[in-house]
């Protein structure tokens, strides 16, 4: 479009330069080149608003996948939200460009919001390798504690109350 907008500019300043006409034609051929000229300027006009409404369009929806990602960016359901960040990522890239002007900010914001949860997923990945060494340990010190521990005779409530504490120790 900018090509051609060049071309025709340079066209108009040629028609200006040639010079005069008979009088008895130059009404009609102005009007004639004069209506061509708008007749392509309404066009380039008519094709830019819709790249600009489908533009908005698509801001509109990618300011819908950001909010999701900024909602779920702190949870701690690490598989779901991994599921749900990566469909979000998914619906990000089928969706046509947003005007250069919000493409840039958008993305940057989105994938700033993934990369956080993902991070701290990654972080808490890392250290469930020793979580779980501790907790085997601290659940066979457990199982030996629960082991050589003997109901005492006539104490029905303080057996019953050790075991609910063997319990609790145990999901903890």
């Amino acid at each position: 479009w900018q090509d051609k907008s060049n071309e025709l500019k340079t066209i108009q300043k040629e028609w200006k330069m040639i010079g005069f006409v008979p009088k008895s034609l130059s009404g009609d051929l102005w009007k004639e080149f004069k209506a061509l000229c708008d007749s392509f300027f309404n066009k380039k006009r008519e094709y830019f608003e819709k790249l600009r409404a489908s533009q908005n369009e698509n801001r509109d929806k990618k300011l819908a996948l950001l909010k999701q990602a900024n909602e779920q960016k702190e949870s701690d359901n690490w598989k779901e939200v991994s599921q749900s960040l990566i469909q979000l990522q998914k619906q990000w890239k089928e969706i046509g460009p947003a005007h250069q002007r919000d493409e840039n900010k958008l993305w940057r914001q989105f994938r700033e919001a993934c990369d956080h949860f993902f991070k701290r997923r990654n972080e808490h990945r890392a250290g469930r390798g020793d979580r779980e060494k501790e907790n085997l340990k601290a659940k066979e010190e457990l199982l030996t504690e629960i082991a050589a521990w003997t109901p005492e005779k006539g104490k029905r409530d303080e057996n019953v109350n050790a075991l609910k504490e063997f319990g609790e120790r145990w999901r903890n």
